[in-house]
């Protein structure tokens, strides 16, 4: 994406659409539209067309804003912004960008009229099965509507006729994934006779299909595959009625027709995972929404399987995590139907946090009557609680894992800790002739210089080549920032500007947040000021990887007895050391 597109948006009339934003020497700042808060925290810059808030520390360019606010993935970010102010996608050689945002177009409208396709035969002779199956299920016709249900009849090729009818081509056809080659080259119909569950992306475009058997025939569903619009794992479904919610956490179950019926029971924040184990990408797309998931699987082996590694990727991407466990082994659907809504949010109540829904997983995995049963489970609790970085939350979920487990409360905190404790009273004598120098406490953060550095270059791109050819690729340690580089160096090399805001959509949610966190206090008048800062920020990094090369080789000379390697370390060290005087001047 070229810097036209983004500078003929203005951010602050965007984000003025979700706060009031006041005018503040040349930024603008207001109350942050991620979280609340009394005093305004969060700043937008018109000139440099980011934003950042010194609250919830999330910041980016217009495009990471809408792809956050708005729950987008980053194409349909820049078709939303287009649509809103005018602003026509670049079409020079419809290649890269462009050209994908209009195939993931064309799918969506393809993916509509075969909805609309679907929704109509569930009404017409072909669907009488299909609705039979529908009331038996208990889904009311309002509910239908809502999540566009259809009918894929048992036939060949009336979806590919009525696709082709509508100007559609094979190949359209088959990008979209709505049919595929017979050995004879023949287009046939992918969905044939199955209850049609279409899939929707945050903003209510549909990327894809799941269609169901009416039997006991195998496969039970199959699903669209991976296409342009469409990655089974960076999606949730029912995500667009979800996080309209009111509600201030999620549920996450396994299929269609548990989030269906959850959702026509009036349990409205509730999104099915596609039948994949949870994955970091759709953790991270629930994260935009709320902080607070509950895990409501299967209540069988497989079930608890996924339920633990959704469990661990959620915690990753830190949500906070509890999981509920339906009685007599009932999926959602079934429990809903029999037990009501009042009875499921009981059960939202009652839900297990993180620690104690792996404590009961591990106590059915060990035998409780025996010594080694119980040590098996003293260990694979206390690896649980190791992953929890909090002492105080470590040391209240082991007591009551304690009591409700009849173990010693220290046994399980000894072992949490042991590794800590070993580390800490370990006796190691130190080697003949230690050294008197004391190890550096670096205050540099190296990626973080990287990323001022490159936010200085995107300021002055004729220092990019001055730099290339002083530093080269071996300068980043942090991959993502090295490719950035290589690209800012293409871009220069191909006569193309390179901006601040354009780092900000080379890399995830997390890491633009941290380049405008560097962004908003880069603030330099001159070129020649700039490149002052260039230069500092090459110092910085230099001193901040010799300070760990120092500690390094500090540490061996330390625990090493050999001569010959120590003699080698020594020499080392002595180079090192005039290296970190020589930076710190």
């Amino acid at each position: 994406m070229s810097d036209d597109f983004l500078s003929k948006i203005d951010i602050v009339d965007i984000i003025s659409d979700y706060t009031t934003l006041k005018r503040q020497g040349n930024e603008y700042v207001g109350l942050c539209p991620f979280h609340g808060e009394k005093t305004p925290s969060f700043h937008v810059s018109r000139e440099k067309q980011t934003y950042y808030c010194f609250g919830c520390k999330r910041g980016g360019n217009v495009i990471t804003f809408i792809r956050t606010k708005e729950g987008l993935d980053y194409y349909d970010a820049l078709k939303y912004l287009s649509d809103k102010t005018g602003v026509e996608l670049p079409e020079k050689e419809e290649k890269g960008d462009v050209k994908k945002a209009k195939l993931v177009n064309k799918i969506i409208e393809m993916n509509t009229v075969a909805a609309r396709f679907f929704h109509k035969n569930l009404r017409s002779a072909y669907g009488k099965e299909a609705l039979e199956y529908i009331k038996k299920r208990q889904i009311m016709p309002a509910t239908v509507k809502k999540f566009g249900l259809g009918f894929a009849p048992d036939s060949w090729d009336l979806l590919i006729k009525h696709l082709l009818s509508k100007g559609y081509t094979e190949e359209d056809i088959l990008a979209a994934g709505l049919g595929i080659r017979t050995r004879s080259k023949t287009l046939i119909d992918r969905f044939r006779n199955r209850l049609m569950f279409p899939i929707f992306d945050v903003r209510g475009n549909v990327i894809a299909f799941g269609g169901r058997v009416l039997d006991n025939g195998l496969p039970k569903y199959i699903n669209s595959p991976e296409t342009a619009c469409y990655r089974k794992k960076e999606n949730l479904y029912g995500l667009n009625f979800a996080r309209k919610s009111e509600q201030n956490d999620m549920v996450i179950v396994e299929g269609y027709m548990d989030a269906i019926s959850l959702y026509q029971a009036g349990i409205d924040n509730v999104v099915a995972s596609l039948g994949t184990a949870l994955t970091a990408r759709q953790a991270l797309l629930l994260k935009r929404y709320t902080d607070n998931v509950i895990i409501c699987y299967d209540a069988d082996l497989a079930g608890q399987t996924a339920t633990l590694k959704g469990m661990d990727t959620l915690a990753e991407k830190g949500c906070n995590v509890k999981v509920i466990t339906i009685p007599e082994g009932k999926d959602p659907d079934d429990f809903i139907k029999k037990e009501g809504a009042g009875a499921f949010r009981k059960l939202i109540e009652k839900a297990d946090s993180l620690v104690e829904y792996k404590a009961k997983v591990f106590k059915k995995q060990c035998d409780m009557e025996t010594t080694a049963g119980k040590v098996r489970f003293l260990k694979m609790v206390a690896e649980a609680l190791s992953k929890i970085d909090n002492r105080m939350e470590v040391e209240m979920y082991g007591k009551k894992i304690a009591q409700d487990y009849d173990i010693s409360p220290e046994a399980i905190l000894s072992e949490v800790y042991k590794d800590e404790k070993m580390y800490t009273t370990k006796n190691v004598q130190p080697p003949s002739n230690p050294l008197s120098f004391p190890s550096v406490e670096s205050k540099n953060d190296g990626t973080e210089n990287e990323r001022r550095l490159l936010i200085l270059l995107a300021m002055d791109n004729d220092y990019i080549p001055e730099f290339y050819e002083k530093e080269g690729d071996s300068f980043f340690e942090d991959n993502d920032h090295l490719l950035i580089f290589k690209e800012m160096l293409r871009s220069y090399r191909d006569k193309k500007t390179v901006t601040p805001a354009m780092l900000m959509q080379m890399v995830d949610e997390n890491k633009a947040a941290l380049f405008a966190q560097v962004l908003q206090t880069t603030h330099f008048e001159s070129k020649e000021l700039i490149e002052k800062a260039i230069d500092e920020a090459i110092r910085k990094h230099r001193l901040a990887k010799t300070e760990r090369q120092y500690n390094e080789v500090l540490a061996a000379l330390k625990n090493t007895r050999d001569d010959e390697t120590r003699e080698k370390l020594k020499n080392e060290f002595a180079i090192l050391n005039r290296e970190l005087k020589k930076l710190k001047r």
